[in-house]
């Protein structure tokens, strides 16, 4: 799916974006993983973590907003491998259902 992707987007993009678009993904690993157990990384490795409509994915499917949700397990997994000057930059649609990651579930 997603080499579909890169290459539907590579045709559509103006003329010299897909080199662009390859130097900029050189040096960059894709560790696919479970964000509530990320026992593979070290402590403080990141320090910057970046996510993107994953907790809204995530809380909307959570039986209730109780610390012991799916999202809440993947922001302490989060908390402990950042650098502890790091940073968690969330993107999100909604904030309706976010204080529970907010109040440290």
């Amino acid at each position: 799916m997603a080499k579909r992707w890169e290459e539907l987007a590579a045709r559509t993009a103006e003329k010299g974006m897909e080199e662009e678009a390859a130097a900029m993904r050189q040096g960059v690993t894709w560790l696919p993983m479970d964000m509530s157990d990320m026992s593979t990384l070290d402590s403080g490795t990141f320090d910057l973590i970046l996510e993107k409509f994953t907790f809204d994915a995530m809380l909307c499917e959570a039986k209730d907003d109780g610390s012991h949700c799916p999202a809440c397990a993947a922001i302490r997994e989060m908390h402990r491998v950042l650098a502890p000057a790091g940073t968690l930059l969330s993107i999100a649609w909604g904030e309706g259902r976010r204080p529970v990651l907010l109040r440290g579930g």
